[in-house]
Formats: C-alpha cells, sequence, structure tokens
C-alpha cells in the first residue's frame, strides 16, 4: 500500500471555531478522497501535526474520527506544550487521547523556547509529502511553514479553499491553490 503523508499548518484563533472546524474536516475528507482517486485506492492517507491549539488539534481529531494513521509532532514534552500551548481542560484532553491514539509520536526539543516551534514546523514539512494549510494571513508561523515546503518543493494545498474544487487535476503536484493556480 503506497502511504502519502499529509501535514497540516493552521491558525490557533478563530471567530468561529465550530464552523472552522466543519470547513476543515470538509477540506480533509474532500482531499483524502483526492488523493485516492488520483493515486489509486489503496493510497493510505497519514495526517501528521504539530499539536497546537485550534487546526492542529483538530486536524487530529478528524483523523481519529476518519480512523486513519495518525503521527504527532510536539514541539515540547507533553506537558511543556499543554502549559506553554495554555491549552484549555478540553484541549489537553483532546491532546492527551491523540498521543494515545497515534502511531509516532516525536518529541522535537526537549527543553522550552520559542525557536523550538519553527523548529517543529520545519520537521513536519521535511516529513510530509503534501503540506495542508488552513490559515488565514501570510505573516505567521504558518505563512513561514509554507513559504519553507514550498522552498523544499513540497505541494501546497489551501484545505479551506479545496472544496471549491469543481474538476480534478491529473496529478496533486500541480495542486497550488495558495498561489491562485489553476487545476
Amino acid at each position: 500500500m503506497t502511504k502519502c503523508i499529509i501535514s497540516v499548518t493552521g491558525h490557533r484563533f478563530w471567530k468561529n471555531p465550530v464552523e472552522e472546524r466543519i470547513g476543515l474536516a470538509h477540506g480533509i475528507a474532500t482531499f483524502v478522497n483526492l488523493l485516492r482517486w488520483t493515486f489509486d485506492k489503496e493510497t493510505e492517507p497519514v495526517l501528521i501535526h504539530g499539536c497546537a491549539t485550534g487546526v492542529d488539534l483538530w486536524f487530529g481529531e478528524i483523523a481519529m474520527e476518519m480512523g486513519l494513521p495518525l503521527e504527532l509532532y510536539l514541539p515540547f514534552p507533553r506537558v511543556t506544550q499543554i502549559v506553554k500551548g495554555k491549552m484549555s481542560p478540553r484541549q489537553a484532553d483532546s491532546l492527551n487521547q491523540q498521543i494515545e491514539y497515534a502511531d509516532k509520536t516525536v518529541i522535537v526539543n526537549q527543553t522550552f523556547h520559542y525557536h523550538g516551534y519553527e523548529k517543529r514546523n520545519w520537521a513536519l514539512v521535511n516529513r510530509c509529502d503534501v503540506l495542508g494549510c488552513y490559515y488565514k494571513r501570510a505573516r505567521s508561523g504558518s505563512g513561514n511553514a509554507i513559504r519553507y515546503a514550498e522552498k523544499k518543493g513540497k505541494p501546497v494545498v489551501d484545505l479551506r479553499r479545496i472544496v471549491e474544487i469543481n474538476h480534478l487535476p491529473k496529478s496533486i503536484h500541480h495542486i497550488n491553490l495558495l498561489e491562485g493556480g489553476n487545476l
């Protein structure tokens, strides 16, 4: 079975988080089906994320709901991530459930430092075959991760816009919706 490693980057704070999570779930389901159609029905998507609040945790919850393999890349040990990430009790529970569910958990840095977040993002981009994004502005950690992925030649898919696709591409490598490119 062919594996396709899909990472995600996105913002933590949303005006309407319930609606945004539904949009992300729809974008992921559409993208997973697109991958299977593009390559073959045997392509197994593996979802990976960096354990931040918002999009990352939603991505993991959706992976569990869909029964997909999950890998986690914590920027710091679990307790440090919960405290420094200012996670609510619900978010901390979600992270703990995902750690139990995940096929693989990597702790990128053993001690806290702000550069650790970027180092985590680089590890995610280096591991993935394609980077899904769900974000609002380019001047951010998510924007930096997207630019790094593009520099590394990784396809970047805007999961907020993928649901607008009215036809399927010939190859996943032709997708670059962030730049407004055509499929």
